[in-house]
């Protein structure tokens, strides 16, 4: 008896931000959607702006998606 196969969703590990292949953002828009929080705009309003649910901005905001990572290497020498 031959088992039929179902096809199953590739799944890529590894990819957050704006090398998620469902990215919204790019790090450009994310940098300004923090700067803007930090002006006062709420994360209702910024939701509104860029057309994505306020769960969206808020997952944003506490890092749990496009982590905000500082690239300046440090070396041995500086510490």
């Amino acid at each position: 008896i031959m088992k039929k196969r179902i096809p199953q969703q590739v799944k890529i590990f590894g990819t957050t931000g704006e090398t998620s292949p469902k990215a919204k953002f790019t790090s450009a828009q994310v940098d300004q959607i923090h700067q803007d929080y930090a002006n006062g705009i709420s994360a209702m309003r910024l939701a509104f702006k860029h057309e994505v649910n306020v769960t969206t901005i808020n997952r944003l905001l506490s890092g749990r998606t496009y982590p905000r990572h500082k690239n300046t290497p440090v070396s041995q020498a500086e510490v």
